[in-house]
């Protein structure tokens, strides 16, 4: 038995300019913008937007070339209750790993990478 996922937590999108995009999915596709971040000293900026009960996460990344990824769907995240436990599961059954261990963030909130089977890039989210 696999680990229990909460919901889609999000999908990144990388973009080529996020200002274009941000307006983009506000103008045509009616999404609300919940928060921007200028990350450029870590080589990205990123909108978050609200797309019913989902969020829309786009990311342009600055200095270099889009990395992990061969096309625009940047990643899948899933909430989790528990991504300790996840990950241990995860790892146990031989799963692609991309953190050795789930990173803490600012605000409390835990992730961590994965691949899938096709080498997809699946983020756990746990808040």
């Amino acid at each position: 038995m696999g680990i229990l996922v909460q919901n889609l937590d999000h999908v990144g999108v990388q973009v080529a300019n996020l200002k274009r995009s941000i307006a983009f999915y506000q103008e045509m596709l009616g999404l609300k913008l919940q928060s921007q971040e200028d990350l450029s000293t870590r080589g990205l900026k990123k909108a978050m937007l609200v797309a019913g009960s989902g969020i829309v996460e786009l990311l342009e990344y600055v200095d270099e070339p889009v990395p992990n990824s061969d096309g625009p769907i940047a990643h899948m995240a899933f909430r989790v209750s528990d991504i300790d436990n996840a990950w241990a599961q995860l790892k146990k059954a031989g799963v692609k790993l991309v953190d050795e261990v789930p990173r803490q963030l600012e605000g409390g909130m835990k992730i961590a990478f994965l691949r899938g089977p096709d080498n997809e890039l699946i983020e756990l989210v746990q808040f």
